[in-house]
């Protein structure tokens, strides 16, 4: 059971590391273009 979460918590944060780096670039990118 422990080993199974295991491996759902690493799938989980390897699909939530690089959505959360696109959606911090892309925030990132809307606040300048909304600043300008």
């Amino acid at each position: 059971m422990g080993f199974d979460l295991s491996i759902i918590l690493w799938q989980l944060l390897w699909i939530a590391g690089p959505v959360a780096l696109i959606v911090y670039g892309w925030r990132k990118l809307g606040i300048r273009k909304k600043r300008r």
